[in-house]
């Protein structure tokens, strides 16, 4: 997973070299994502089971208020004690996000739809509706900071909600 975020990361500063306008309507970001489980209806023993991965997104902008997000994560988690175990994870999603803009702090809420995978578990795979919010801080005119939180309301076991928080930074392109 480390070579795939460096991968990732390596590709993202190239891009940042340029120093042309943004008039693309696509943006690329990358990022830590933690994704909080439900750990008893996963199959788990564990409490607080967070997984923390790299999270690569790309973006399309509708217009300055509408844009559409596909994200995916990579995740893993390391148990140790009695019984050795690793949980690998995978969650993607489409988004429609919904901005507004106060100067250099642009605001959004999120609705989508998720798709979520564990292994090894009980319930492994199942889907989700996402409703969250965000924070973007744009850098400069082609560089910004993302903070995101969102809910995802999943087919776990009894309907339980999960939810995820992502930090990252987007680069749109010129």
């Amino acid at each position: 997973m480390s070579k795939y975020f460096l991968s990732l990361s390596l590709l993202l500063s190239a891009f940042v070299a340029s120093n042309a306008a943004a008039v693309s309507p696509f943006s690329l970001g990358l990022g830590v994502q933690s994704l909080y489980l439900s750990s008893v209806e996963r199959g788990f023993d564990e409490q607080d089971l967070d997984v923390i991965g790299a999270a690569v997104a790309l973006q399309y902008h509708i217009s300055d208020q509408v844009a559409v997000t596909g994200t995916s994560l990579l995740a893993s988690k390391s148990f140790v004690g009695k019984s050795s175990k690793e949980l690998s994870t995978s969650a993607h999603s489409i988004d429609v996000q919904l901005r507004t803009s106060f100067g250099v702090i642009r605001p959004y809420l999120l609705v989508g739809v998720g798709y979520i995978a564990t292994s090894p578990s009980v319930a492994n795979e199942q889907f989700a509706l996402r409703l969250g919010f965000g924070v973007e801080h744009p850098l400069t005119t082609n560089l910004g900071l993302n903070l995101a939180y969102t809910l995802n309301e999943a087919g776990v076991k009894g309907g339980d909600s999960e939810s995820s928080t992502l930090f990252g930074l987007s680069y749109r392109f010129p």
